[in-house]
């Protein structure tokens, strides 16, 4: 019974975890805002210290014009127990530490990053500026963990 009890309670975090990804794709109706970040993954390279870095981009369904503009990252880390901020471009072949995005619904940007061997990561400061006027830039910071 406790076995059956425990099965059925991870079907129901399962089946939680799947709706709240696709309330991300589908939107909220009364959600107002243009853009959003439907997933923020990170996964190890092939070699030391290099890693893929997979962001979504999404925005709620019913709004049909594109949206574009530019993408800057931060990592956040320490080396020797100091704090250590690094841009894209030092992490990766990024001209300028910009991604540019331009989509209608949703859109992933996959980012191949080497990270200097000295440089232990704790979080990633992600800026995303549209280009249209009227719509503010989002913020977030994602902690540093890495997907198997």
């Amino acid at each position: 019974l406790a076995r059956a009890i425990g099965d059925l309670q991870s079907q129901v975090e399962q089946a939680n975890s799947d709706l709240a990804f696709y309330r991300g794709i589908a939107g909220e109706q009364s959600s107002k805002d243009p853009l959003k970040i439907q997933q923020f993954k990170v996964r190890r390279g092939a070699g030391a210290n290099e890693y893929m870095l997979r962001l979504v981009l999404g925005r709620p369904l019913g709004r049909e014009d594109a949206i574009n503009g530019r993408i800057r990252m931060t990592f956040e880390g320490t080396t020797a127990a100091t704090p250590v901020n690094l841009d894209l471009a030092v992490v990766s072949d990024v001209v300028n530490g910009e991604l540019l995005f331009n989509y209608r619904y949703s859109q992933a940007i996959e980012v191949p990053l080497r990270l200097p061997a000295w440089f232990t990561p704790a979080r990633t400061s992600v800026e995303i500026t549209p280009s249209r006027k009227g719509v503010h830039p989002l913020r977030p910071t994602f902690m540093w963990t890495v997907d198997n």
